[in-house]
């Protein structure tokens, strides 16, 4: 069908009905775009990724802000947890919301290597549903990803060490 659209457009340009052929052209890119599975999340530290290759995996999705002494405690662990786990990938979010360079800036300072999301929407489009801003700081949100769909298990409050994070996806695995 994508195709014989194609061709129609290029048939109306040829005969010269360049702004219907434009605004077909619109269409078809809405369409398209409204029928593609393939919603990326946002990183402000690394190229989108569309949400299914997390899929198979557990998803630690970690608040962090720069003024949170916990959390600039806990970044290196996440960092390695985030390298050595196969099964489980960490991503970060800045608490107090920065954009753009400003975010990348802290992201720096921070010295967070493991993906960082660009927003709190990123999040709400992996969990498909409005996630609750965590009550205290720093806050992990472990995801469960290894089905069809993304479920939250549970959120860990204050700084995670690797075992600990690993412990965290044992008792949830046990769970399931």
């Amino acid at each position: 069908m994508r195709l014989a659209v194609w061709y129609r457009l290029q048939n109306y340009l040829a005969k010269g009905r360049r702004s219907f052929a434009l605004l077909a052209a619109g269409l078809l890119i809405v369409c398209l775009q409204a029928c593609s599975d393939s919603t990326s999340l946002k990183f402000a530290n690394a190229a989108d990724m569309p949400i299914k290759h997390l899929q198979g995996q557990w998803v630690l999705v970690n608040y962090w802000a720069i003024w949170c002494k916990p959390c600039r405690k806990e970044i290196p662990e996440l960092n390695s947890f985030n390298l050595a786990t196969e099964n489980a990938v960490v991503l970060g979010i800045d608490f107090d919301g920065h954009e753009s360079d400003e975010l990348k800036e802290l992201i720096k300072t921070m010295a967070i290597d493991f993906p960082a999301l660009e927003s709190e929407s990123s999040l709400r489009m992996l969990l498909q549903t409005e996630p609750s801003r965590p009550s205290g700081l720093p806050a992990t949100l472990v995801i469960d990803y290894r089905g069809e769909s993304p479920e939250l298990i549970t959120t860990l409050l204050g700084p995670q060490t690797e075992l600990s994070l690993k412990a965290a996806l044992q008792a949830a695995s046990l769970t399931q």
